[in-house]
């Protein structure tokens, strides 16, 4: 987060980039749960990041309680978590950032039918549904793989406008070109030969960056 502030007794912070704009998203954590519960219902407040602890001696952070608060729109994920699952399955998220990096829960993303913007940082097996995203325009990712060694188990991704790999385990883009609103992509930090021939064979895309 780029800078939090407190009001009315809870912290707020604001992420890096436009998406999230000033200090708007309240910071949950395990001690202020159930006083965030109350306020998140009473305010309706759309931006929530829920702070887990980052090691794994900690009892995990069971936000499966936030379900009922249906005015979250953009949530972010971080630390060790539990309840995920049942929770994306009930908020209507349009925004959705994952730390997946101590997830334990098998996540099915294909319940998430506005999702418009997903980040997904250590993309691993326990995440399925990716391609079932029919309105998803922004896709972030680390560490990303498929049973293709290229993207094109992902064509159900219709309206994507923006994807932005680092550290992809891909062999090709092959299945690129079937994106087509595509504009923008972003690769970093190929960790294998990356063939991007592909790439070029899109009409719609106007912005390329690679970083190796």
């Amino acid at each position: 987060m780029e800078s939090r502030i407190k009001r009315d007794g809870f912290e707020f912070g604001s992420f890096s980039g436009k998406t999230l704009g000033t200090c708007k998203t309240l910071i949950v954590t395990p001690k202020n749960l159930d006083e965030a519960v109350a306020y998140i219902r009473r305010q309706g407040i759309e931006y929530v990041f829920l702070d887990g602890p980052v090691d794994k001696v900690s009892p995990r952070f069971d936000v499966s309680v936030l379900g009922p608060c249906n005015s979250i729109r953009r949530l972010s994920v971080g630390g060790c978590i539990s309840g995920i699952r049942f929770l994306i399955q009930q908020l209507p998220l349009e925004w959705l950032s994952i730390d997946n990096s101590l997830v334990n829960e098998k996540l099915d993303l294909s319940c998430l039918t506005n999702l418009e913007y997903l980040s997904i940082y250590k993309m691993r097996k326990n995440i399925c549904g990716l391609s079932n995203l029919e309105n998803l325009k922004s896709f972030r990712s680390w560490n990303l793989t498929t049973q293709t060694g290229d993207l094109s188990s992902l064509q159900g991704l219709k309206a994507l406008q923006s994807l932005e790999l680092n550290f992809p385990h891909l062999m090709s883009l092959n299945g690129i070109a079937g994106f087509r609103g595509l504009k923008r992509v972003s690769i970093a930090y190929c960790r294998k030969a990356l063939d991007v021939a592909d790439l070029f064979n899109s009409e719609t895309i106007d912005e390329i960056e690679i970083e190796k």
